[in-house]
């Protein structure tokens, strides 16, 4: 497939749900599609999206050119996009089809029982059990383009988020931003960890500092949940003085 594409107005409101008129919410661009393939499984080429125009209400921005390579050979899959807002690449062995059986197992195994899904059948299985692949995002927009959609949130560039799975050990994660801000709401240094331990998935999130209004709120801030299908554990601990160790909290939920 080679398609050239001028799409002039994209009304992108109602997904948004930004119902306002005066806040309106359109998209622009100019396209160019040279794809080979007969199904998703076996796409390659690539898509380039340039002349790109984000209008809000009477507020218009352009925005960086964004460019997805795709690659395939007999289920090993390469994808790498490029933006100025941010990068990603998927790496490895995956059937796209099997996604939901992929989200599936991972309800049956770590979560509890009343929101668990059923086990796999045996020939669900036996088609993950090749699975494995990485996925790497790398969070840029030095310009802040996506304060026009959502002006109260802003992420520090080079923020990362990597993701590794297999089918035996499922599902690991890792994610790192300098600040994440919301409103007045600021978190700094923020690690983020995921990852089997045992029968359960236990889930990490560390904050060096937490500010509200320019004001130091916590210090230190540690959560850790864990879940199975029989036990899940909440347990969040912070200081409230860099310097004082003496005030502190601690709350363990069982």
């Amino acid at each position: 497939y080679d398609v050239r594409l001028n799409l002039r107005h994209c009304h992108l409101s109602e997904l948004l749900g930004k119902d306002d008129s005066t806040r309106a919410v359109t998209f622009s661009t100019n396209a160019d599609i040279s794809l080979q393939g007969t199904q998703i499984n076996t796409l390659r080429g690539d898509i380039s999206l340039y002349d790109n125009m984000l209008r809000i209400g009477n507020r218009q921005s352009p925005v960086d050119d964004i460019r997805l390579s795709l690659d395939e050979d007999r289920l090993h899959k390469t994808m790498h996009l490029q933006s100025g807002i941010a990068s990603l690449d998927l790496d490895g062995y995956l059937d796209y089809n099997h996604l939901p059986l992929i989200w599936q197992q991972f309800r049956h195994r770590f979560l509890p029982t009343d929101i668990a899904s059923a086990a796999l059948t045996s020939a669900d299985s036996a088609a993950l059990a090749t699975t494995a692949f990485y996925i790497n995002l790398r969070w840029n927009d030095p310009h802040r383009q996506l304060m026009l959609l959502l002006p109260d949130l802003h992420v520090a560039s080079g923020s990362r988020l990597h993701v590794n799975y297999n089918f035996t050990e499922s599902m690991k994660l890792v994610a790192q931003s300098d600040s994440v801000r919301y409103g007045n709401l600021l978190l700094r240094d923020i690690v983020v960890t995921g990852n089997p331990v045992g029968e359960s998935y236990g889930s990490t999130c560390r904050v060096d500092r937490m500010d509200m209004s320019g004001l130091p709120l916590f210090w230190d801030l540690q959560l850790y949940a864990s879940a199975n299908p029989t036990l899940s554990r909440l347990r969040i601990t912070w200081d409230d003085d860099a310097n004082n160790v003496r005030d502190q909290g601690n709350i363990a939920l069982l």
